[in-house]
């Protein structure tokens, strides 16, 4: 219940009423699988919908890679949402709860929008407004990259690291 897929469900089902050729793909698993696979089935969307078991990193950057959105419709205050960092990376526009770190992150990395909380109709208009404009992104997306890249762990750690040695050379 906590990531809220079943709000991502509702919003997508939206969607298809206004364009018919799009595909959900929920990747990860969880206690909630046969609770959202009957939503699936109750808002008979079950053809336009795939569920991913949960991925290395490596193969679930192959997935992503192939979308043009990507959303995190949690109801948590992530502290830094590491789905638009890797959205960013992969030319995929993400869409987030506005709320917490994932709002934060979206600001901060230059693309991406965030939904009004628990409301299917703005997170579905946010998907259906990103699909349509997603080709004018690409400027977008060459500078958040970088701002991406800058958040890169490696970075970061070298970071700390010249932080640490500038304090031990001046002490």
């Amino acid at each position: 219940e906590e990531k809220n897929v079943s709000l991502l469900l509702k919003a997508f089902e939206v969607c298809l009423k206004h364009k018919s050729k799009i595909k959900l793909q929920i990747i990860g698993d969880g206690e909630e699988y046969a609770k959202l696979q009957m939503l699936v089935d109750e808002l008979l969307i079950k053809e336009y919908v795939d569920f991913i078991p949960f991925l290395p990193q490596n193969i679930l950057n192959i997935h992503l890679a192939r979308a043009k959105v990507s959303v995190l419709p949690s109801k948590c205050f992530e502290t830094a949402s590491m789905l638009v960092f890797e959205s960013t990376l992969c030319n995929v526009f993400p869409i987030v709860g506005d709320y917490g770190g994932m709002k934060e992150m979206v600001n901060y990395i230059g693309i991406g929008t965030t939904y009004e909380d628990g409301c299917k109709y703005d997170l579905s208009k946010k998907i259906l407004t990103a699909l349509e404009n997603f080709e004018s992104y690409e400027p977008s997306f060459v500078l958040s990259r970088k701002k991406a890249f800058d958040l890169d762990i490696r970075s970061y750690a070298q970071k700390i690291e010249m932080i640490y040695k500038d304090l031990a050379e001046s002490g």
